[in-house]
Order: structure tokens, then sequence, then C-alpha cells
């Protein structure tokens, strides 16, 4: 192959062990090559080398993008990347993404949904570095390849005459191991559901204190890992708050024409994403509700995403692991579909406004009473999914109220395991709590601080620090009950 001319050198970042170090390398092809070629086939097999990495085998292949495991190539230098003794752990492995050019409606290879994948992936790349790996229930990106020509909006990249000078994107991804733990009868015990909504929370939490809104979530997006929490694997659908301040505004004003303008154009650079789990004020919106003339206490009108239509899809996606039906699955008759048939149908089209229909019948997508109450636990995560699941999005939780709900039942139920101190500390601090995991603190023990009902008072978010201060003020003699 040609040398690769400078616009297609870009940078890949690799972790060492204090901070992150530029490095440059050349992509060995770029769209109009894959083009040719309809796909990676020629260009990516075993044993390809990829700069630092040295593909090993095609992991999964998504609508989004295709994945390969990948491992440190030969001649490179464990200590180089951070390694000490330069020595590798032995299971280190990596993710390499790439953006999906095959499209299932056709099933056949297709230019403009590979040119389509390729901006989102610009997209996500930016997303992650934004995130900074800030998180432990969001996989790391440990390198990516980006093009920094490529247009943000797959209306402007369409705009292109020629693609030779727009790189294929990749992101070079820790590998999460999936957990073996199998369901019972196809749901997951209570202990790993609060692990679970635990984790999603935190995570969505994250990308929320950032400015992101992660507007996709579902189960495909997650991997279980061995340790039970969930790891948010895909971000090829976050945008930034801002991006739907126009569609808040056109909304507000009631003017239906500038609304449908913002959904086309948000349609076109996202996509409908998965309409089961998606919050009914979303479904009202790409399913071309009139806002002129929406009733006041109306229950199901249209709205801009946000915390709520989040929180929607989380516990929407927590009831599937409660009781093995996806959300609709459970409903028998239906003037148009059965839920299990309109939870398979294909066409998202089509089952978006089956959706629709059903949510504008007032028809809830969950039957609470298959939810399991065998235990206090158990009672109390269907209760916070009840309310993070209502039809009306001003009586649902929003994301905030979620995670404090979550957090404290977490602080709460773990607490029980730990010392007397410990369990007052969690009750009084609710989200504010270290209790010897790092599942809700995404900084350094002792570092983050938050203002709490409004007053600028800064509580410290360790417990070591309530502690001392506790026991200065009280005397030694201080009863606590140690029943578990």
């Amino acid at each position: 192959m040609e040398t690769t001319p400078m616009y297609r050198i870009c940078e890949l970042k690799v972790p060492v062990k204090d901070g992150r170090r530029d490095e440059y390398v050349q992509v060995p092809f770029n769209l109009d090559q894959i083009i040719m070629r309809e796909g990676y086939s020629d260009f990516i097999k075993k044993g390809t080398r990829f700069d630092i990495f040295e593909i090993e085998d095609e992991l999964a292949a998504g609508a989004q993008g295709v994945a390969y495991t990948a491992r440190l190539a030969p001649g490179v230098r464990p200590a180089d990347i951070g390694y000490e003794g330069n020595v590798l752990p032995e299971d280190l492995k990596f993710v390499v993404k790439l953006p999906n050019g095959y499209n299932h409606k056709t099933n056949s290879f297709d230019p403009s949904t590979l040119v389509k994948r390729a901006v989102e992936m610009n997209n996500e790349i930016e997303v992650f570095k934004a995130l900074k790996n800030g998180n432990n229930n969001i996989v790391h990106m440990k390198g990516y390849i980006s093009s920094p020509l490529m247009p943000k909006s797959v209306e402007d990249m369409a705009a292109q005459k020629s693609l030779h000078r727009f790189v294929v994107p990749a992101i070079i991804m820790e590998y999460v191991e999936a957990s073996s733990r199998k369901k019972h009868n196809g749901k997951y015990n209570s202990e790993l559901l609060l692990d679970y909504l635990a984790g999603c929370a935190n995570a969505l939490m994250h990308m929320n204190r950032n400015g992101f809104l992660y507007g996709d979530f579902k189960p495909d997006n997650l991997i279980i890992r061995t340790d039970g929490q969930p790891i948010l694997v895909d971000l090829g659908s976050a945008r930034r708050k801002e991006v739907f301040k126009p569609l808040e505004t056109a909304i507000k004003e009631r003017d239906n024409d500038a609304k449908n303008k913002e959904v086309t154009d948000l349609l076109t650079d996202v996509g409908l994403s998965s309409v089961i789990y998606t919050a009914p004020e979303l479904v009202a919106l790409y399913g071309g509700m009139d806002v002129s003339d929406v009733e006041e206490k109306a229950t199901f009108v249209a709205r801009a995403p946000g915390g709520k239509s989040e929180a929607y899809a989380i516990c929407a996606t927590v009831y599937e692991l409660m009781t093995g039906l996806r959300p609709f699955e459970h409903i028998k008759d239906s003037t148009r579909y059965t839920g299990r048939e309109l939870v398979n149908e294909k066409n998202s089209i089509k089952q978006l406004m089956g959706v629709y229909s059903l949510f504008a019948g007032g028809v809830s997508p969950f039957d609470y009473d298959r939810i399991s109450e065998d235990s206090p636990l158990a009672r109390m995560l269907k209760k916070i999914v009840i309310q993070a699941t209502q039809l009306d999005n001003r009586k649902r939780l929003s994301l905030r109220e979620l995670y404090d709900q979550i957090s404290h039942l977490y602080a709460e139920h773990r607490g029980r395991r730990l010392g007397p101190e410990r369990r007052e500390f969690a009750r009084k601090n609710g989200r504010k709590i270290n209790t010897g995991t790092e599942r809700f603190n995404s900084g350094p023990v002792g570092k983050q601080k938050q203002k709490t009902n409004g007053n600028s008072r800064q509580l410290e978010d360790d417990f070591e620090v309530w502690a001392r201060e506790r026991r200065k003020t009280r005397r030694k003699t201080d009863n606590f009950s140690t029943k578990e």
C-alpha cells in the first residue's frame, strides 16, 4: 500500500502510568477505500497490525459498529504504555471498534450507511474524550483514531464530493468480560438488580453532570461484568444537552413546524432509538404529535429528551430483568399487534406507530404484578421502577431523583454489612457515601463535594472525615445499635 499522505495522520492516545501521552500513527485505510472494497474483509484479518495493536478475532457486529478483539502487537514494549517491569497482565485485551457499513434493511453493504456510522463514531470519540474515563460504569477508551476534517452532521457529510480525505475512525476500548452468572427463570435476583440499577443510574448521572444525554438506553448497549456491575459500552447516540434547546423552545412556544424540523434533524443525525424502551413523551415526539394544540392536563404529550426520559429507559430495561418480559410483551389483545408481535417488529416506523397508538390509548407497557415482592429489597426496587415508568411525565422520577433514591437504597442495604458508624453515616448522607466501594464515587475519595438543599455549605464525601468529627463532639460512651 502506498504511503499515507499527511492529512490521514491522526491522533492516537495510549494509557501511561501518570497521565496520557499523545502519539501519531499512520491509518491504514480511509472511507473511499472501504467503499470500493465493500467492507473491511480485505483489510482486517487475524494478525493484521493496527498500529501498536494486533487484531485477533471479530467480536461482534451491530447496527452501528464492528468490533474486533486485539492485543498489543509483538515488539511493543509494555513499559512504553505504562506497565512496570515491562510485563503485561496475561489477560490484557482490547476491543477495536469500527463503523459498520452493512445495511440491515437491504442486507448488503451500503456506502451511505458507512458514512453515517463514521460521522456517529467520530462524534462518539468526542463524547469519550469529554468524559475522560471518569466513571467505572462506562467502558474506558484506551485510544482512538479520528478524522478532524470530518463534518459533525450526517447532512453536511453527505454534501462532500470526495471521501478520500476522511480516515475511518476507530475507538480502542478496554475489553469487558461478561458475567457467566445465569438468570433464574429468565429473571435476575434482587441483589443483582440492585447492582444493575445503581450502576446504570450512576453512569447516566455522570454523563448528565458532564452535559450529555445518553439517548438510547437498552440492554444491547450494556455488558454485565463478572463482578455484577453493568458497563455502558456504546456512546454513539449521546448528545450534548444544548442540542435539544431549540426543540424545547419550539414545544414550549407550540410551534409545530419548528418542532418537526428539529425532530427531522435529530432523527437524521441520531436515528430512531429502540422504541420499546423509549419514554412516552419521545414516542409522541417522534410519532408526529401536533404540539400546537395540546391540553394542559393531557398525560401523553410530546416533550424534548431530558432526565425523565433517561430515568424511564433505565427502569424499562430493569423491568425486563425483573420479569423476563420486554415492555409491551405481556399484551395479548390489541387492535393492531399482540405485545410479542410488536416487540419483534423489524420495521422501526411500524413499531413506533404501534407503540404510539398504545400510549395514546392509555395502555401501560408494564405488567407490574409480575414483579416479585419476595423480600424488602425486591419491594423497594419495584416501587422505584413504578415511580420511574409513569406514563405522565409530570408524575415520573427524574434522573436525579432516581439516582438519589437508588443511592440511598444501596447505602441502606449494603450498609447493614458495615459497622454501626458507617451505617449511621449512610443513613444520614444518602448519596454522599463512601462504603468501601467506588460505585457512586467517580473521583478520588474525599475530594467530591456536593451542595445540599440549596445551602452553600459543602460536605466532604468521605466517611473517615465524618467519623473523626463525630467522635470529637460525642462522648466515648455513645451507644450504637449493633444489630444487623
